[in-house]
């Protein structure tokens, strides 16, 4: 009997992949849906004008594109000065300066908002009157938490540049100026362009900062009005995604040209860092001083005093414990749900739809997620399907489908570099599927899964909105306790439950480090 080849399984294997990834990522908008045909809640929300959600959406836009400008310049300034310049101290500034990522936006939000309050430590040394709170706080904020993105592009497509286009150009004569605005600027247009496109969708799509520090934009909005009946939640979802998913396509595009940039140098001699002029040592050092005692020094100084010296209201067990859980569960399925896709398209590079709708599902904001998935759970009959979703299998969903694109980034260059001459060669000599996977693929991809699956925890431990919206009732994590803990105003609370969070991110960071210089 004739049997399919390889390549029609293969096809066939990518039909089915691709059918499921579009059921998973439409499932939050299935839940809109769900929510403007048919609304449910326990009270009729009031409506909301035309006015305010064009207020909402313009607030929205107005801050990602001033957290953009601001962030990218601040992050090519430091990727500058990290690959390029060098001055007294410049080194340990620069490597300081990523170390803001381990904070999540609601906690640095948190700390910043209740330090420089009236009667807070800062604030009542400072003789502030009015809450540190708005728009500027939340751009501040949400700087601080984005500019280690710009840094990390940047600075990988400044050591990737070839030095012989610079030193052509000097030595014909041509002046620094000129030689940064028309051999430099262009080669890392790419980069900057898709820096800047993560960053827009970062600050779009986020909720935790907004939500500190009562900004009136589309998450913050649409977390307001989940819990109540009526249209006015779905409708803010469909501009929500209206604003974000075009954003996200345009970034898949630009980074991979991105890719096909840094890869056409080839092996080649890169420069060197050298004294950075007078000018640049006062504006660099300042703004990383400045930059980390914001975003290091102080939160983490306000945590660590709030938690060591203030009393709890509650114990941390169950949180520390849910958030373990948690974490772990997710991280598993988020490996899963971005490792299937990642087998399938490393096999056919051509084929990018399958990598187009992961990192669409890993782009959509948390909250409008939460949401989507939250409306299914209501409409769900009474039976242990409804129990299983409710008791917490909706939630490691809607944390695979956000982080999906963790797993799928960490597995997809171990999957292409692969050595078809050992697998060929093991078939050769009588290996089996089981033996071959075994010996051979498990091993050079260990590393791969052990980075995607500590990638996900950290990003899980540390999501907000879709805890928020869907863990079982009566349960708590640390990122939801922090949240609460600030809107209760118990700061030993806040603190405690900030340096456990922080103590796992740093741990599975230290793990995942570990685990790189394994695989290099």
């Amino acid at each position: 009997m004739p049997t399919a080849s390889p390549t029609k399984a293969l096809q066939r294997l990518e039909r089915f992949g691709l059918l499921g990834a579009a059921v998973i990522v439409m499932l939050p908008l299935a839940g809109l849906a769900l929510a403007y045909a048919h609304p449910i809640g326990l009270i009729d929300a009031p409506p909301i004008h035309s006015e305010r959600l064009l207020f909402a959406t313009v607030q929205t836009v107005s801050l990602s594109l001033m957290v953009t400008a601001a962030s990218l310049t601040l992050g090519s300034l430091f990727a500058w000065i990290q690959v390029r310049w060098q001055f007294w101290g410049s080194s340990l500034l620069t490597r300081l300066s990523i170390l803001p990522l381990v904070l999540p936006s609601f906690l640095l939000a948190a700390t910043l908002r209740e330090g420089f309050a009236p009667l807070g430590s800062l604030g009542a040394l400072l003789g502030r009157e009015a809450p540190f709170s708005g728009l500027g706080a939340a751009f501040l904020v949400l700087t601080l938490s984005c500019t280690p993105y710009v840094q990390l592009v940047v600075s990988a497509a400044l050591m990737r540049l070839p030095a012989h286009a610079e030193e052509a150009a000097q030595t014909l004569g041509a002046p620094p100026s000129k030689v940064f605005w028309q051999v430099v600027f262009p080669a890392l247009r790419p980069a900057l362009g898709f820096a800047a496109l993560l960053v827009v969708v970062y600050a779009a799509a986020d909720f935790g900062a907004v939500a500190v520090m009562d900004v009136p934009v589309l998450t913050y909005e649409l977390y307001q009005f989940a819990g109540r009946g009526g249209v006015q939640a779905p409708l803010i979802g469909l501009v929500l995604i209206g604003t974000i998913v075009p954003m996200i396509v345009l970034g898949r595009r630009l980074s991979g040209d991105q890719s096909r940039t840094q890869l056409s140098y080839g092996r080649t001699r890169y420069r060197s860092r050298r004294p950075a002029p007078r000018w640049g040592q006062l504006v660099g050092t300042a703004s990383l001083l400045l930059y980390l005692l914001f975003g290091l020094v102080l939160p983490l100084s306000l945590v660590a005093y709030w938690g060591l010296t203030l009393p709890l209201q509650g114990a941390l067990q169950r949180p520390i414990i849910t958030t373990l859980i948690v974490g772990t569960l997710g991280g598993f399925m988020s490996l899963l749900l971005g490792g299937f896709p990642a087998v399938l398209v490393s096999a056919q590079p051509k084929r990018s739809a399958l990598e187009t709708l992961t990192f669409i599902g890993s782009g959509v904001p948390g909250v409008m997620i939460g949401y989507g998935l939250l409306q299914l759970a209501l409409r769900l009959p009474d039976n242990p399907l409804r129990a299983l979703a409710e008791g917490g299998g909706l939630l490691c969903l809607g944390l695979a489908l956000r982080f999906a694109s963790h797993g799928y980034a960490a597995l997809k260059p171990a999957l292409i570099t692969q050595s078809q001459q050992s697998l060929d060669a093991a078939r050769l000599l009588g290996a089996g599927s089981w033996r071959i996977a075994r010996r051979i693929r498990l091993p050079h991809l260990a590393p791969a899964l052990a980075s995607g699956f500590l990638l996900s925890f950290v990003a899980i431990v540390k999501e907000l909105p879709i805890s928020l919206l869907l863990l079982p009732a009566g349960q708590t994590t640390l990122a939801t306790r922090i949240f609460d803990a600030h809107d209760d105003a118990h700061l030993g609370d806040l603190g405690a439950a900030s340096l456990w969070l922080l103590l796992m991110v740093l741990g599975a960071q230290v793990v995942l480090w570990r685990w790189s210089h394994h695989e290099h």
